[in-house]
């Protein structure tokens, strides 16, 4: 029996405990990784309908950057904003689903907010885990 359990657990699917948006956000990263991107940050938040969470980076000029977004089951729209240090925003997702990206070059090496939004939930969902990868190259 114990020899069974002992098994079982090295065979276990590698995604157990993670949310649906981590191992969404975990493939889009890997296939970064195949096209020769570099992940700079990956993060999970639990976020309530019309919830955000917002990340303060510095982007560096000669880079050039991809923000991607997934969301869980829980969510029906997820929105990516950046903004610069100001608060002016310089892109925004337009898109209506549960997984969104935007690319950004920066002209000069500065600070620069990044915002995630659960924008809609699904009716029965009180919270959705939203993932959130940059990459770089």
């Amino acid at each position: 029996m114990l020899l069974a359990l002992a098994l079982y657990a090295m065979t276990a699917p590698a995604t157990a405990g993670k949310t649906e948006a981590e191992t969404c956000i975990e493939q889009k990263v890997w296939d970064e990784y195949k096209d020769g991107w570099q992940v700079r940050t990956a993060i999970t938040s639990e976020l309530s309908e019309g919830g955000y969470q917002v990340y303060l980076m510095t982007l560096y000029y000669g880079a050039e950057y991809r923000f991607q977004v997934c969301g869980d089951h829980g969510t029906s729209d997820v929105d990516i904003v950046l903004q610069k240090s100001d608060g002016s925003e310089l892109l925004r997702d337009s898109t209506d689903n549960q997984e969104t990206a935007i690319g950004f070059k920066p002209m000069k090496t500065d600070s620069y907010y990044v915002t995630v939004y659960a924008a809609k939930l699904k009716k029965a969902a009180e919270k959705g885990a939203v993932s959130m990868a940059v990459a770089f190259r």
